[in-house]
């Protein structure tokens, strides 16, 4: 009985530029071959979306800039990637949904461009606006289900990348056990606030709770209904209608809602068109929050995969079958799979420990 079979949907990748013979992929002197493959606007456009700070720097200053055989070298590496290497996503190349049963490839190349912010910025934003004690009370707030009670310590279950100085874990202090059994389930700042105010009698250190909370929310202890907590979920929509409700952040919310029209307006222009828009969009949002890269932009097509023989789908099927059956099953440690197990039920999941105790 086969194993495998395959699927008749298929995603087709394809480089931006044709594949051209006569480029030499090692031009690392050719400055004339740069400076014409510059003058092309979709080459700009997707050296713009790449590498703003790049475009920026032969844009104001192309002469004195391709004398340095760094930004030669990473030029034709761009112009090397955008003819040979069709990566999945980005503006090098489009990405299609296809059929391997297909009627052959298209006559006329269509492309669609799909564009969100980048999620460096946005989580910048987003820090920005948790890191302003005046939201908290207008926001939902929770404990982080992976800071964990650790006997005198809440202690991370993880090490974030987001400071050099990141703190994983407090002292139990009374005020912050209260604030942990208050915002087990989300509850809006404003009403654990005046909770955890009522059970400690701290009417007069109001402002001191909120600054606590603050905190603990820039360590990752709590979260927000803004924090990013997925990868499956258009956290820019959700932004904006969060700050609806955040009376000290209408001005942001404007801007982003500006920001939001001129990314629509620039998802219809064809790929070469639209550097003047993306360059103003850029600025919008780096006068926001400055960041490495702003938007993320993916480029679909409408390019079919050619059609494929009924035989040949039938030998590679059954190339596949057999590449299984003499493929080794690594599932055959079974002293490593026993070794988790115990250690599992002894330890728990997370647990640091000397080296001598692991030998069981």
């Amino acid at each position: 009985m086969k194993k495998f079979k395959i699927e008749d949907n298929v995603m087709v990748r394809q480089t931006f530029f044709p594949k051209d013979d006569k480029c030499l992929i090692y031009i690392d002197h050719n400055v004339n071959y740069l400076k014409k493959f510059l003058k092309k606007p979709p080459f700009k456009e997707l050296l713009l979306c790449s590498n703003p700070s790049l475009y920026h720097k032969i844009c104001y200053d192309s002469e004195t800039s391709l004398k340095s055989k760094k930004v030669i070298r990473t030029l034709n590496n761009y112009i090397n990637r955008m003819r040979y290497r069709a990566t999945p996503f980005g503006l090098f190349s489009s990405v299609s949904l296809s059929s391997c049963y297909g009627n052959g490839y298209s006559k006329t190349r269509m492309f669609k461009k799909a564009i969100k912010p980048d999620s460096e910025w946005l989580y910048k934003v987003i820090t920005r606006i948790e890191n302003n004690p005046k939201n908290i009370l207008n926001m939902n707030i929770c404990w982080n289900q992976l800071a964990i009670d650790d006997g005198k310590y809440f202690k991370l279950l993880y090490r974030s990348t987001s400071s050099n100085n990141f703190q994983y874990k407090i002292h139990k202090s009374k005020l912050i056990c209260c604030i942990y059994e208050t915002t087990k389930k989300p509850i809006k700042g404003v009403n654990a606030v005046e909770y955890i105010i009522n059970t400690l009698g701290l009417s007069n250190y109001s402002e001191d709770i909120i600054q606590l909370i603050q905190k603990l929310i820039s360590k990752e202890f709590m979260l927000t209904d803004v924090s990013i907590s997925g990868v499956n979920e258009d956290y820019f929509e959700k932004l904006l209608v969060k700050l609806e409700s955040l009376p000290d952040e209408s001005k942001l919310l404007y801007d982003l809602n500006t920001i939001k029209n001129e990314m629509m307006s620039y998802e219809r222009t064809r790929v070469g068109n639209g550097v003047s828009l993306l360059e103003k969009i850029n600025s919008q949002m780096k006068a926001i929050q400055e960041s490495k890269n702003y938007l993320k932009i993916d480029l679909f097509s409408n390019q079919n995969c050619p059609k494929i023989e009924i035989s040949l789908l039938n030998q590679l099927t059954d190339l596949f079958n057999f590449l299984e059956k003499v493929t080794p099953d690594y599932i055959r440690f079974e002293s490593i799979r026993k070794y988790t197990e115990k250690f599992t039920d002894k330890y728990g999941l997370f647990r640091e420990l000397i080296v001598s105790d692991l030998i069981l």
